[in-house]
């Protein structure tokens, strides 16, 4: 019998594992002991756990905007639930969720806990912006942040990844065999990051052209296409990268992000700025995991990984700092094995899914 019942608030849990906020919510379902969940999906995925109950509120092909029938349902299975269930929002914070999630927690009283899945646009006000009785921040740096602001009850519990097994580094064959869309080259570097938001796209073309008369290294931009600025920052992307030739190749929306990062050997991630995304992205996590070494910028909040010793840090903003990295990975074995090693000890001891699980399950057992 759970001890504790939550309803989980979030967009639909469900395949495809693209979606960082959705894959915190799976991995908490996967390592919970002590509690019951209800789950919000789309009506095509059982998790088949005797402690999880699917609620199917959305429509499977309308995933990322709910229409106001979606949003509906959503609010109804927030107000029948039961007095003692606990609300655990899942959403980066802003003004709509906030405004309508006050009035029904108002309304029902139930306990309540928002995890914090990207930083907001700006802290200033921040407060206004937070309705929980606990808010859970993915980073030292947000917590921070939110305390400054004067949000209640800001906790820190890091995400986790799934459990995957580490494979051994591809080979120039073996990658052109399970993935021959990616580049022929000894060395493919593996961008999985935003068009918007921040010119770390552009930052890594530059780092790209650097390098474009090494001709082992090739690069892959794997980036979903959200809006037409995003659509045009990739075509100014491949405008800057005409001279690599077929050494690049754009790809948009990928279903096994797993197996495309076993395929490459680097995986860089210099954002300016996580705005829109996790603190700490899940895919980085899921590359360190398989043993491919990470790189990020020095700026926080994604600078906790190279704090935490799991991942190499450029200079933010600085392609020569990138490109100077890459090159000292890709070209000595010894500094590439280091730091892969490092990064899956670090997965390992800090981004546990059972740790994770734990700790969510001691918010919970004080909410209730």
């Amino acid at each position: 019998m759970p001890r504790h019942r939550v309803l989980a608030i979030s967009k639909p849990v469900v395949p495809p594992w693209s979606d960082s906020s959705k894959n915190l919510v799976r991995d908490l379902l996967l390592g919970a002991e002590s509690t019951g969940f209800r789950v919000l999906t789309d009506g095509t995925h059982r998790f088949g756990l005797p402690h999880v109950r699917e609620v199917p509120v959305y429509a499977s092909n309308n995933h990322y905007s709910p229409t106001v029938w979606q949003n509906a349902r959503i609010v109804s299975s927030i107000v029948r639930s039961n007095k003692r269930e606990i609300h655990h929002y899942f959403y980066a914070p802003n003004r709509r969720t906030a405004s309508v999630a006050k009035v029904l927690e108002t309304i029902k009283r139930n306990p309540s806990i928002q995890t914090i899945c990207s930083v907001p646009h700006s802290f200033h006000h921040a407060k206004q912006l937070f309705f929980a009785d606990v808010n859970v921040a993915l980073s030292t740096f947000t917590a921070n942040r939110l305390r400054e602001a004067g949000v209640n009850d800001v906790r820190i519990i890091r995400p986790s990844t799934p459990q995957l097994q580490r494979t051994p580094r591809p080979t120039r064959e073996s990658r052109q065999q399970s993935h021959p869309e990616l580049p022929d080259t000894k060395y493919v570097v593996l961008y999985p990051g935003d068009y918007s938001f921040s010119d770390t796209a552009v930052r890594v073309a530059e780092a790209a052209l650097r390098l474009k008369d090494n001709k082992d290294i090739g690069w892959v931009f794997a980036c979903r296409i959200k809006d037409d600025d995003s659509l045009g920052v990739e075509q100014a992307v491949k405008r800057m990268l005409r001279p690599i030739g077929e050494r690049v190749c754009f790809l948009n929306h990928v279903n096994k992000i797993i197996e495309l990062l076993a395929a490459c050997d680097l995986t860089v991630l210099p954002a300016e700025s996580t705005y829109a995304k996790m603190d700490i992205p899940l895919v980085l996590l899921e590359a360190m995991a398989l043993g491919r070494p990470v790189i990020v910028s020095n700026r926080p909040p994604i600078a906790e990984l190279a704090d935490l010793g799991g991942a190499l840090a450029s200079e933010a903003g600085s392609a020569h700092s990138l490109a100077d990295n890459i090159v000292a990975l890709l070209e000595d074995e010894a500094e590439y094995e280091s730091w892969s090693d490092r990064g899956a000890r670090v997965v390992a001891e800090s981004f546990d899914r059972t740790q994770t699980a734990r700790a969510y399950e001691a918010i919970y057992r004080d909410l209730s």
